[in-house]
């Protein structure tokens, strides 16, 4: 397989100004119909669309010490309960039985019971993929200084008060989880943020999760808007997550996923990073369109769009969607595109489109500025 600067690439990117002898198709009409080629290879990757409170009755506890045991306050609720003291309660996760969509918006409550007398870790488990491959957003109550005894690459045995976005990728420490870093799979991306968490205080939390980016709001303070190419997105599982930390109780976690969502990862030309966005429910035979702001005047442009999120190395830049074909199009006198279209009929709810426009721009380094890459879910 070719990398990402490849012909191929290329052939699917780069703008071409087009010649007066060869006519062009509308660009609607020619959008319309590589949607509707692209609806046939999604026919079998939607996924639901989750608006009511989960139900938590089918988690099952992920714990490799035997150091903890599970209760439902209500079907829609979950609660860690330590086995052994709180000295020697070591990390374990609550996995739900449900896959999410690559973009999902999950808002939850997070809290902590009364008379535990105690401040250590309490989280929120996502992309889960097993107990050695996923993120986590975890909340010391007090920063507090311990070795757990394992062997580490990085020593790091201060465990900070506030929230941190931790990601675990290959085995993982008691250590590296305590205290965010172990050389051997587990990283804080961010934080600390946000201070301490209090006893019988219910904290509620919203995740917007997409390839590429973690935003992280709690009553209704955004503490995270990290930006990770790595980043795959909501894909996996959730998870209730504690470490020496008795009473965690997760409960009314929400799924959604949102129509249009801002994907970042822009490349600056003359007048800054230009700016594409969604508008229309993308329901079947609905009427949407995508505009593009802020790129140069009266340029040529591609609109790169695919079924999944690549965010390669391109041009001095980052190619978000894996592309499959090109539209081309021009932006006017003012930078700026319209580009109205009918949405497809057959395509499945809950399938992503990711897109992305690339303009030639004297003003940005290899001659091509880029908008940020944009994901619009079928409904």
């Amino acid at each position: 397989m070719r990398g990402p600067d490849s012909a191929t690439i290329e052939e699917c990117v780069m703008p071409a100004a087009g010649h007066a002898s060869s006519p062009r198709p509308r660009p609607s009409r020619t959008l319309a119909t590589s949607l509707g080629v692209a609806a046939l290879a999604a026919a079998g990757l939607a996924a639901p669309l989750l608006l009511a409170p989960l139900d938590m009755s089918g988690w099952t506890l992920f714990d490799p010490d035997d150091d903890w045991t599970v209760t439902h306050p209500t079907a829609t609720s979950v609660r860690m309960v330590e086995q052994v003291s709180s000295a020697s309660a070591h990390p374990a996760w609550v996995v739900s039985d449900v896959v999410l969509p690559s973009v999902a918006t999950i808002a939850f409550d997070l809290s902590v019971g009364g008379g535990t007398g105690d401040d250590d870790l309490i989280g929120f488990g996502f992309s889960y993929l097993d107990g050695s491959h996923s993120w986590l957003l975890d909340w010391k109550k007090n920063s507090q200084s311990f070795n757990w005894g394992q062997a580490v690459a990085v020593n790091d045995d201060l465990a900070e008060q506030g929230l941190k976005l931790k990601r675990i990728d290959g085995s993982y420490t008691w250590d590296g989880l305590w205290g965010g870093q172990d050389g051997l799979g587990v990283t804080t991306i961010a934080g600390p943020a946000g201070g301490a968490w209090f006893q019988d205080t219910v904290y509620h939390f919203v995740l917007e999760l997409s390839p590429g980016r973690i935003v992280v709001t709690r009553d209704g303070v955004q503490l995270f808007d990290v930006s990770d190419p790595s980043y795959p997105g909501a894909t996996g599982a959730i998870a209730c997550y504690s470490f020496s930390q008795n009473l965690a109780t997760l409960a009314n976690v929400v799924v959604t996923t949102p129509t249009w969502t801002d994907l970042g990862l822009g490349k600056a030309g003359t007048g800054g990073v230009p700016v594409l966005a969604g508008s229309g429910p993308l329901a079947p035979a609905s009427a949407n369109q995508i505009q593009l702001t802020g790129a140069a005047p009266s340029a040529p442009t591609t609109l790169v769009f695919g079924l999944s999120a690549i965010n390669a190395p391109f041009k001095g830049g980052t190619l978000v969607p894996h592309p499959l074909l090109p539209v081309g199009l021009a932006t006017n006198g003012a930078g700026a595109l319209t580009l109205p279209f009918a949405w497809p009929v057959g395509v499945p709810p809950g399938v992503s489109f990711y897109f992305q426009c690339w303009t030639q721009d004297a003003g940005a380094s290899f001659g091509l500025s880029a908008s940020n890459g944009l994901v619009g879910v079928s409904s």
